[in-house]
């Protein structure tokens, strides 16, 4: 795929697993999840030698990674996890499903660690920026041809902001937001299929 960056450098996003990826692109965006969850966020977080890995990273998952083609920086990422494995949602954040049942399916992809440079996204009405909505639309086209369900546990501002985007949710049981950290989150899934018919266009 590719983008303007709105900083003299073209913008691309490839998707695949480690394995498939080369070692500086990976290598980026470990550093730029250090970046924004450990040193942005101040979440509790796992970082070592300015990268951030968890045990997940471990489990085949598939990276959604945009970067500039010229200047060969990571410029936002975002990890997707088939649901009849390890996925964060059922394993650190179960109370966060309000009573549902876990999903355990392989049409069913969880996405997490979704992290934009701040350089390089331009805030819009939706609160997503331009880096943002490339890598939505980009998890949600790989996961169309892979499955029928992309899952997120995030704020509810996010869910907010993929709503504005024409991203429709559906939370799990009550439907209520749950408190992590003093910060309102909530867990929800999306259809691909709706999703891909009726998203916003792009607007660069």
């Amino acid at each position: 795929m590719d983008g303007s960056s709105g900083n003299g450098c073209a913008r691309r996003i490839m998707v695949g697993r480690a394995g498939e990826l080369p070692p500086w692109l990976l290598d980026g965006m470990f550093r730029l999840r250090h970046a924004v969850f450990y040193e942005r966020l101040r979440w509790d977080v796992d970082s070592r030698d300015g990268r951030e890995l968890d045990r997940y990273d471990d489990c085949d998952p598939v990276y959604v990674i945009s970067y500039g083609e010229d200047c060969r920086k990571v410029t936002g990422c975002c990890r997707l996890l088939r649901t009849d494995g390890p996925y964060m949602l059922r394993d650190v954040f179960p109370e966060a499903l309000r009573g549902a049942p876990a999903p355990r399916d392989p049409a069913v992809w969880e996405a997490s660690r979704l992290a934009t440079d701040r350089g390089w996204s331009r805030g819009v009405a939706t609160g997503l920026g331009s880096v943002a909505r490339a890598l939505v639309r980009e998890v949600f086209r790989w996961v169309d041809r892979h499955g029928d369900t992309v899952l997120a546990f995030s704020s509810v501002d996010l869910e907010r902001g993929l709503n504005a985007m024409g991203v429709p949710t559906r939370r799990f049981g009550d439907g209520r937001a749950t408190r992590l950290d003093g910060l309102a989150c909530s867990a929800y899934s999306m259809s691909t299929a709706a999703f891909l018919r009726g998203a916003l266009p792009a607007r660069e």
